[in-house]
């Protein structure tokens, strides 16, 4: 819907940068007509040679095929800091403006700041221009991403002479995983396939298909039983993957308040989106409790120091709730 709402925009070349998603859930990626930004560890520096991208971005093919983001760009530690207020007080802390909200905000300003300098060329040659002067990253053995890099940028407008170049699409590819994807997406919005079929179809090796299964076709779990049945496919899915978080989403959207000690044990594992949804299970649950501040820093160390404060409650929660037996 959102895109059609758009769809004038862009026949009239107004360059619809997006951000492409904070989540490895996410499978609704945008069309390959909007600019879209992911994000990779920027670590507050400027060095390329040390750059991962995110393990919150999403990297991936979308419903028709195309490769999206098309660009990565700081995510960790943007050039914005500002001051938000702590959730239940009023008391200000210092912050950066993250995530590929972030990314895409930061990608909004170079472009406008090119096309200023470069008023003959429009957006979508300056889109071409940031796409085709990225630094590419190796993500795994024959996959790369595509790293903003403005320097190289203006160093290639410069010696284009204000021409435009084009920008080449990928070729759209029909593999098997995405139509089996969007085939189940359709049976489930005409409700015509029950949920035993779809908990049988999450034999299936595509994560791309169980994510489908699981946040838009099983949802919340039904029963008792099958609460424990999601709590099991959390833990043995594979770690850093969108099946897992989406199995911890939808156990948090239906979690209840005697389940604390399941969720504080998850803060012994350092992963950003894990330690959010034990965030949002506290503030939802137990409001007097530590606020756990949420970074996009992955760092280990920040991850300690922002956890143990809440662990530390949990223990002593615990520990006076055995001694008034």
């Amino acid at each position: 819907m959102y895109y059609k709402t758009f769809q004038p925009l862009y026949k009239h070349h107004i360059l619809i940068i997006s951000a492409n998603g904070n989540s490895k859930t996410h499978n609704q990626l945008h069309p390959k007509e909007f600019f879209t930004i992911g994000g990779y560890n920027d670590e507050g520096r400027a060095n390329y040679d040390n750059y991962k991208p995110h393990p919150a971005s999403v990297y991936g093919q979308n419903g028709d095929g195309d490769i999206r983001p098309d660009l990565l760009a700081p995510f960790s530690y943007l050039p914005v800091p500002f001051c938000e207020s702590e959730h239940y007080s009023l008391t200000r802390i210092f912050s950066y403006f993250g995530g590929s909200c972030g990314a895409a905000t930061v990608v909004t300003g170079a472009v406008a700041n090119l096309l200023s300098t470069y008023p003959k060329l429009s957006p979508l040659d300056i889109r071409a221009y940031l796409a085709n002067s990225c630094y590419q990253l190796k993500l795994e053995a024959f996959i790369e991403v595509p790293l903003i890099h403005v320097e190289h940028a203006i160093r290639s407008l410069k010696q284009q002479g204000n021409n435009p170049v084009s920008s080449q699409d990928a070729p759209i590819t029909q593999n098997r995983e995405r139509l089996l994807a969007i085939s189940i997406t359709n049976k489930i919005d005409k409700q015509s396939i029950s949920r035993p079929e779809l908990l049988s179809l999450l034999s299936h090796d595509s994560e791309m298909l169980k994510k489908v299964i699981i946040s838009y076709g099983l949802k919340t779990p039904q029963s008792p039983y099958e609460r424990e049945t999601y709590w099991n496919r959390f833990e043995t899915s594979p770690k850093g993957s969108g099946e897992r978080i989406s199995w911890l989403y939808q156990l948090l959207f239906s979690s209840t308040k005697g389940e604390l000690h399941r969720w504080i044990s998850l803060l012994l594992e350092p992963e950003i989106e894990i330690t959010l949804c034990v965030k949002l299970y506290v503030e939802k649950h137990y409001p007097e409790a530590p606020s756990l501040y949420y970074s996009s820093d992955p760092n280990p160390n920040f991850w300690k120091i922002a956890t143990q404060p809440l662990i530390d409650w949990a223990q002593a929660l615990t520990a006076n709730r055995k001694s008034s037996f």
